[in-house]
């Protein structure tokens, strides 16, 4: 079969090449998908430059997340469940990524979907990111949630479900643009990062709200900013670096004398070391914002696995204007 496949790491994404691979052959609790498309997300962009979380054992097919239907069972009951449907998945570097014809699943990470478009059914990709990440909120005892690129796909999910779940957001923007697309959705707290009174404002507000849990997709000096302006024992949870920058903080000030944390987040392995209520709570809470979302969701690109291997700097570029998605056919 066809796939994108990373030979070496580097930042400039050369190493993504089309390969004729074999098909990979699920194991008990795994499921076959032909693949109908598969999302370049933020996450993948690190990955294949080794900026991420986790360290894949090269070579491996990219794609974290797509769309496709199960044509085989591995074994297991949840396999069997969805043997046939069309689904939503998400997979692993060892197992085989979503930029190709065919991919390997966790059948406890597949869920069918019946949304028309495959671009709308990807986005549950972020919300299933999103979905996590409140219950993060829940897990910590936090009143409030502070979020950056607050008008980014996955911050827009984060709304919509902390919307949903009454959970006060204050929101990071950059630009009046961002700001009247957040209200638009029905975002309250607002904040623009680029104003002289930023920092007072989200200082004051974070103390209001009780904010003691905030997101960070940019890294850079922003997560020690966030820490400085939040309450004592307040965690700052880091899942990206937009800047270009590791996260910056003064340890001994903020981990020591403030009582507080920077941690890292990693989805699919924090997924795994939940209970089988709390992953079918989230993969519920997810499928309900890709449905919620499917009328106004459009891909910012739509390109062929030859497509993509030719210029892959275009997969992550404007990034907040939408995910776009690989399709192998």
């Amino acid at each position: 079969m066809k796939a994108l496949c990373v030979t070496h790491f580097s930042e400039t994404l050369e190493a993504i090449n089309l390969l004729e691979i074999d098909k990979p052959k699920p194991v008990k609790g795994e499921v076959l998908i032909k693949v109908e498309c598969g999302g370049a997300f933020p996450a993948d962009n690190l990955l294949l430059s080794n900026d991420y979380i986790i360290e894949p054992e090269l070579p491996f097919t990219c794609g974290r997340m797509g769309v496709g239907r199960v044509v085989e069972n591995g074994g297991g009951f949840l396999g069997r469940r969805i043997m046939g449907r069309r689904v939503f998945f998400g997979t692993t570097p060892d197992r085989g990524g979503s930029w190709a014809e065919y991919s390997v699943a966790s059948s406890e990470f597949c869920v069918p979907v019946g949304i028309q478009t495959a671009e709308a059914a990807v986005q549950m990709g972020n919300g299933l990111t999103a979905a996590s990440l409140l219950r993060l909120t829940k897990e910590k005892s936090a009143k409030a949630l502070i979020v950056n690129a607050a008008a980014s796909s996955l911050g827009k999910q984060i709304n919509f479900l902390a919307q949903a779940k009454g959970v006060p957001l204050i929101n990071i923007i950059r630009s009046d643009e961002q700001a009247s697309l957040l209200k638009s959705i029905g975002a309250e707290h607002i904040l623009d990062q680029k104003s002289e009174s930023f920092e007072t404002e989200l200082k004051a507000l974070a103390h209001e709200l009780e904010a003691s849990l905030a997101i960070d997709s940019v890294g850079g000096p922003m997560p020690q900013l966030l820490l400085d302006t939040m309450p004592e024992y307040s965690t700052v949870t880091h899942i990206g670096n937009l800047s270009g920058q590791d996260a910056q903080i003064n340890t001994l000030k903020t981990l020591t004398a403030r009582h507080q944390k920077l941690e890292g987040f990693e989805v699919a392995g924090w997924l795994a070391a939940q209970n089988l209520w709390t992953k079918l709570s989230i993969l519920s809470d997810a499928k309900r914002l890709g449905e919620q979302l499917a009328s106004i969701t459009q891909a910012r690109l739509k390109v062929s696995l030859e497509q993509a291997e030719c210029e892959p700097e275009l997969l992550f570029k404007d990034t907040t204007k939408g995910v776009a998605l690989i399709y192998p056919e």
